[in-house]
């Protein structure tokens, strides 16, 4: 899959603020209740916030001056959208129940 994992360091409130700014103007996928993005502390004790981006992100972030380290590259990782079935999993079940139920 083309999708790396991202460590932005974070200085304080008003550089959080500014990267959130900056993450919206660049539509990155946000969605706190799923866990991305969200900070943590480095081994140094910095803050840095964690998100999930594709190429395209990361050469934004580029041009625009934000540094970034690739935490992981999930390259090696196969694409689970293959795994997928595209056939209903409920469609039989639903068509017996639908055909046992009486008709008014």
């Amino acid at each position: 899959m083309e999708l790396w994992q991202l460590a932005i360091p974070v200085g304080d409130a008003e550089d959080t603020r500014r990267l959130f700014a900056l993450l919206r103007d660049l539509h990155v996928r946000m969605d706190p209740c799923s866990g991305d993005p969200h900070f943590e502390s480095d081994s140094a004790g910095r803050q840095r916030l964690l998100l999930l981006a594709t190429a395209r992100v990361q050469e934004q972030l580029r041009e625009a001056g934000r540094p970034f380290e690739v935490v992981r590259n999930f390259a090696d990782v196969p694409d689970p959208r293959i795994y997928v079935s595209r056939k209903n999993r409920f469609a039989d079940e639903l068509a017996r129940l639908r055909a046992s139920k009486t008709r008014r």
